[in-house]
Order: C-alpha cells, then sequence, then structure tokens
C-alpha cells in the first residue's frame, strides 16, 4: 500500500515537470517575432518597367494608418523594416503623375525579407490650354535695382532689349540717347539736360548733370566732358541705360554728386 503511493506521487510530480518544462519552452519553440521582418522591391511605371524616383511607400494596417515609410532610390529601390509590427500589414505606394497602388496583406514569413515588385499606372489628366508669357530680364539689372526704379516710374529707362529692336544701328551712346525726351544731342555727340535752372528757378535751362558708369563716377558737373557719349562705351556693350532729368527724380544713392541731373550706364556682363 506504501509503495502504490509513492508510485502515484512520483509519477504526479513527473507530470508537473513536463509542464513546467513545456510553458518555459514555448517561448523557444514559437515563430521569431516579426521585428526582424524587412519588406523591399521597386517601384517601376506600367507598361514600360521605367524605375520611379522618390515614390513614396508606405506600409500600413487594415485601417488604412501609416506604420512604415519610404521613399525609393534613383533605380526605384526600397527597404522598410518592420520592427515590432503586430497583425495584417499592407502596402501602399504613390509618386506624382500615378495612380496610388494598395495591396495586402503582404503574406510575412518570419524573419525572412519580402521581394515585392510594385508597378504604377500613370494617372491621365487633361490642361486647359495656357498662355504663357515670359517677360526676359537681366540679372545685372536686376541686381542694380535697375527694373525697381524703372518700376518707380521716374526717370527714363532703356534696356538692352529697346537698343537692339530700336537703336541696332546706333554706333555711339549719343545715338541711343538722342530719342529720350529732355535730352538734347548736338552734332558733335555732346550731351546737354534739359531740367529745371538751379538759379532763379524761372523756367527750363540746361541741367547740369553727373555719368555713372557700373554705379562709379565718370563725369560731373564739374568736369564736364562733351565727348563722353561718342568715346566712353559702346552700345553693343551697354545693358540699360537710366536718365534722370531732375533733383527729385534722381535716385538717393546718386542724389550727393552734384547737379541736378544723372545719367547711370550699365555695361553688359
Amino acid at each position: 500500500m506504501t509503495r502504490r503511493r509513492r508510485r502515484a506521487r512520483g509519477t504526479r510530480g513527473g507530470s508537473w515537470n513536463v509542464l513546467w518544462w513545456l510553458l518555459l519552452a514555448a517561448p523557444a519553440l514559437a515563430a521569431p517575432p516579426l521585428h526582424a521582418q524587412t519588406v523591399r522591391g521597386r517601384v517601376l511605371s506600367s507598361p514600360d518597367d521605367r524605375p520611379i524616383p522618390q515614390a513614396g511607400v508606405n506600409v500600413v494596417d487594415s485601417l488604412g494608418a501609416v506604420l512604415r515609410s519610404g521613399l525609393t532610390s534613383t533605380d526605384g529601390v526600397f527597404r522598410i523594416e518592420l520592427g515590432g509590427i503586430d497583425g495584417p500589414i499592407y502596402l501602399q505606394a504613390q509618386a506624382l503623375g500615378f495612380l496610388t497602388f494598395f495591396d495586402g496583406p503582404i503574406p510575412l514569413q518570419a524573419a525572412e525579407p519580402v521581394d515585392l515588385v510594385v508597378r504604377l499606372q500613370p494617372r491621365p489628366f487633361s490642361l486647359d490650354s495656357l498662355t504663357v508669357s515670359v517677360e526676359r530680364q537681366s540679372v545685372w539689372l536686376e541686381y542694380t535695382g535697375f527694373y525697381d526704379r524703372e518700376a518707380m516710374g521716374s526717370g527714363h529707362h532703356i534696356d538692352r532689349e529697346w537698343i537692339t529692336s530700336r537703336r541696332p544701328w546706333a554706333r555711339t551712346l549719343a545715338d541711343l540717347l538722342r530719342t529720350i525726351p529732355g535730352v538734347s544731342v548736338d552734332n558733335v555727340g555732346g550731351v546737354r539736360l534739359r531740367g529745371m535752372s538751379r538759379i532763379g528757378m524761372t523756367g527750363m535751362a540746361e541741367c547740369p548733370y553727373s555719368v555713372f558708369l557700373d554705379g562709379a563716377m565718370v563725369v560731373s558737373p564739374n568736369f564736364p566732358d562733351d565727348r563722353w557719349a561718342v568715346s566712353l562705351i559702346r552700345p553693343e556693350d551697354v545693358d540699360g541705360v537710366e536718365v534722370y532729368r531732375r533733383p527729385v527724380e534722381v535716385p538717393v544713392q546718386y542724389s550727393g554728386s552734384g547737379g541736378c541731373g544723372v545719367i547711370l550706364i550699365w555695361s553688359r556682363r
């Protein structure tokens, strides 16, 4: 009787040992977690199979929430690590000019990468007819403030386009200046500005002026040069000209040069 009890107790104890062993071994026997999983592949355009760079690739759940995201390389290649994701997942891909791709659930095999090829269909679209007008502007004149001063409406401005269309035959600066209102040019190329006289303010009279080439004064009222307009620079080397005939018109940065008018010349760069 005593021996039977001992055997029963031994058998019972052995069952508990097996059960504890199974509980402890369960994590080792279970499938590896998905955090080692990788989804990789290429995004191509359909039907020509051209790689699509900078396409957005998202891993989403069944409700469409983005779990992981990435961009394709110049070869259309993407790689997304899935560490810590549980449950079914889906793949979404999109690129400018293509319809959005959505597929899934993605079949996952623990610790094994999933290789995919995603083909995006071009998005058809139509455009209304457009009329585009582009105004050519000189970077140099933009930098010098030529266009800003022109927009203010003071003075008289001529640019390279005006020179080539209105005075393609001009051989000297004097030839360019002949058509500007308030400017007179004599037979030898001497330039005069007609402005308000500084003495007496009684009416229109000759206006002493300064000349600046690319921002540097080359002619001053104190040392006039009647021949500058035929010797200073050739018209084909001029990008723009500004003429201000009265003190009120002169830009503030040139107002201290003396005289009542200013001529600004900008060479081509």
